[in-house]
Order: C-alpha cells, then sequence, then structure tokens
C-alpha cells in the first residue's frame, strides 16, 4: 500500500484502471459462463416440458362406441377435447337418426357409451320406448344424453335411484333438486321409467 502511495498520481490512475478494466473482464466472464448455465438448465427443462406435454396428451385420449342409427357403428378413438357431435359425424348418421335427443355439444368421455336413436316414422310406439333413456337403469353418460341433464344432475338421479331403489313414476324426478316442472317438461318426451 505504501508503495502505491509513493507512486506518482499518474501512475496511481493507470494502476486503479487496470484494476477496474480486470475487475469488469472477471465478470463479464462469470456473466457470460452464467448465462450459458441458465440457457442449457431452460433447454433441458423445455425438454421435459415437451416430453410431458406428449404424456399428458396421450392420456387424453377418449375410447367411446357409437351405435344406434349410424352407417358405420363401433368403437372409436377421440380425444377429450372431441365432442360428441364429432363422433356421431365419423360414424356417419342415418337418414332416420334423430339427433335431438343427443346432447351433440358435450365433450366426449372415455368408455362412453353413444346410442343414436331412430325417427318413429311407423309411429310404433315399441320402438319409440326402445330408444328412450331407463331412468331406472340408464348409466350417468346415458342420462347425460337427455335435453335438459348435466353430469350433476346424472349424479343427483342416480344417488336418488341408490336411496329410493327404482322410481314408479317419471314425475318422481320433481323430488331431485334442480328438476323443476319446466325441466321435466323438457326430459319427459326422451325418458322412460
Amino acid at each position: 500500500m505504501n508503495q502505491f502511495l509513493a507512486l506518482e498520481k499518474k501512475y496511481q490512475k493507470i494502476c486503479v484502471f487496470i484494476v477496474v478494466i480486470f475487475i469488469i473482464s472477471c465478470g463479464y466472464y462469470i456473466g457470460v459462463l452464467t448465462k450459458k448455465n441458465i440457457f442449457k438448465s431452460t433447454t433441458k427443462s423445455e425438454i421435459i416440458s415437451t416430453e410431458s406435454n406428449k404424456a399428458i396428451s396421450e392420456k387424453q385420449k377418449v375410447t367411446i362406441n357409437i351405435k344406434g342409427a349410424v352407417k358405420s357403428p363401433g368403437i372409436y378413438e377421440f380425444t377429450e377435447e372431441n365432442r360428441v357431435n364429432d363422433a356421431v359425424k365419423k360414424a356417419i348418421p342415418l337418414d332416420n337418426a334423430d339427433l335431438e335427443p343427443l346432447n351433440l355439444a358435450m365433450f366426449l368421455k372415455d368408455e362412453q357409451d353413444i346410442y343414436i336413436p331412430y325417427l318413429d316414422e311407423n309411429g310404433g310406439s315399441n320402438e319409440k320406448e326402445d330408444n328412450l333413456v331407463s331412468i331406472n337403469n340408464a348409466s350417468q353418460n346415458e342420462l347425460e344424453m337427455v335435453p335438459g341433464i348435466g353430469p350433476v344432475m346424472a349424479k343427483n338421479i342416480i344417488n336418488q335411484r341408490k336411496i329410493i331403489g327404482r322410481f314408479q313414476n317419471i314425475d318422481d324426478l320433481m323430488n331431485i333438486s334442480g328438476i323443476g316442472e319446466k325441466t321435466l317438461e323438457k326430459m319427459r318426451a326422451y325418458i322412460k321409467l
């Protein structure tokens, strides 16, 4: 330190300048190394993220069964982002298919069973009766196909069925929270005991 103070001011400034340049160079070098490491780790995490996205997209595949008034009934594979409408189009509905009872906007679910009913052209009550959804036997997916019944209401119907055993009358549905006269009238043409 004493030797530094003994130097002329001109040389002191040169020494300080050299030290500052050295510190800045070291800082820059450390910064470049750190930046490279950050980019390396980002690239690795992006690769991991991409791989996990592939795994998620594979998990989102759903297998459904389409039957009834379609040209190509059978098992189809879609993703959860597809809707009932996509499945119906793929199976090609027949001219006498009745799409009105279906909720075409509903998202597909794995192991879903989609039945496309036939139009009652002959006026036969037996054929019409066969196409109705049984409130005593239908699964949650089948109940959700009925206009006015969503996932929550379908669960409520199944829970009520477990409590009482069987519905004795269609009007018994009004004992379930969320089902009033207007809702029941909307469903009545599509359900049976």
